[in-house]
């Protein structure tokens, strides 16, 4: 405290660091989880469950490797523990049309349901709502919508072979647009219901079985009791081996602090090292005169050091406040960001703090300010009692 305004720079610097890296650290954390639950619940379910023909071939004909007497399944994997909701889906291409204009679409047939109650918050729930209160409705992109020129109300016919490879054609009656956030993908995405699926392809299997769980921590001890029951042509794969993309985001991030990590550490660092060593050259009078007076060196090493570790507690205790300080600010300043590059749909700026983190970013700090301390507390070891008493 004899130099209050170097310690306090030196201090300053640590915790708006510390703060900064847990910020960086909190909002991707919040990305992992906004994505992975995103995905899981608009989407993948926590796992899907299919043929092994389905996982490992390409199919010729619509629900050629399809499930069948898929009811009887769904119903004993929805009976498993931590099970919530089993959701039958199918996807196939067609030709939608209007009369007017037509264009390739690509259909996904549910039960909208039982996708309400997987999607939870993170679906269009109205949209499901009036695919559920109208059978033979359909939910189109809203792109598709455009290029089609149509309206809620309106009829669109579906073309598209049967599982047998014959042709068939169904009337649908728009209830609403559905965006899935992707550009590209509204522009071909079409959403039925089960029922309107099978009198369109003339067959009672679905293509596979989306299971959402209570939550995702049950994930390993719900696949465990469902592998137990499934039959062995049937196979089992989690949300992120069905869609690529969370490792695509989540590698992008961890890029980001690899290059933000070691750059802000490096700034705490030569902050630590350069209090300290000014502080051992402008006290080496008075450390000489410790040292005449019969006090090791090894214990002034201590003090030295124990000097450079207080500096970096204060410091990272401060960061850890600043950062749960900024972290409620942006929470609740409802700041949108922008769609990433082909989305259609921006979020929200958020950021997700947990214990992890904190401990991670802590010790990771003190062990840097501990080595910093280090290097010039050594000086002690070489200083000269006479010179240094006499100022030189």
């Amino acid at each position: 405290m004899r130099n209050k305004r170097r310690t306090l720079i030196t201090t300053a610097v640590i915790s708006v660091g510390v703060s900064m890296l847990l910020l960086a650290l909190a909002y991707t954390n919040y990305v992992d989880w906004g994505v992975r639950e995103s995905l899981i619940h608009s989407s993948t379910g926590h796992f899907q469950v299919m043929t092994r023909d389905l996982a490992q071939k390409e199919e010729e004909k619509i629900l050629q490797f399809g499930i069948e007497n898929w009811q009887d399944l769904a119903g004993k994997i929805s009976q498993l523990p931590r099970v919530k909701v089993v959701c039958p889906r199918i996807n196939f291409s067609g030709l939608g049309s209007t009369g007017d204009k037509s264009t390739g679409i690509l259909v996904q047939a549910i039960e909208p349901g039982k996708e309400l109650t997987l999607g939870a918050e993170f679906i269009d729930r109205d949209a499901y709502i009036k695919l559920k209160a109208e059978p033979d409705g359909i939910l189109l992109g809203p792109a598709l919508a455009k290029l089609l020129n149509v309206k809620t109300g309106d009829m669109i016919t579906i073309m598209t072979t049967t599982s047998d490879g014959a042709l068939n054609a169904g009337d649908y009656k728009m209830v609403g647009t559905l965006s899935t956030g992707v550009e590209e993908m509204d522009k071909r995405f079409a959403l039925i219901s089960i029922p309107s699926a099978k009198a369109l392809l003339v067959s009672d299997k679905v293509e596979r079985l989306a299971v959402g769980l209570n939550d995702t921590a049950d994930l390993p001890g719900a696949m465990t009791a469902a592998q137990s029951i499934l039959p062995s042509h049937m196979v089992m794969k989690l949300w992120n081996e069905v869609n690529s993309d969370y490792e695509k985001i989540l590698n992008f991030f961890f890029q980001m602090i690899v290059f933000l990590l070691p750059v802000l550490m490096i700034i705490v660092w030569f902050s630590t090292m350069n209090t300290v060593l000014m502080s051992v050259m402008e006290r080496s009078a008075e450390l000489a005169t410790f040292r005449a007076m019969g006090t090791s060196r090894f214990r002034m090493f201590r003090m030295l050091f124990s000097e450079g570790i207080w500096i970096g507690i204060i410091g990272v205790v401060i960061g850890f406040i600043l950062e749960i300080l900024f972290a409620a600010l942006i929470n609740h300043a409802q700041i949108m960001l922008p769609p990433p590059p082909g989305n259609t749909v921006g979020y929200a700026l958020q950021v997700r703090n947990t214990p992890g983190i904190f401990m991670f970013v802590g010790i990771l700090t003190i062990l840097v300010v501990s080595l910093s301390t280090v290097l010039p507390a050594r000086r002690i070891f070489r200083l000269s009692i006479v010179r240094a008493i006499r100022g030189q």
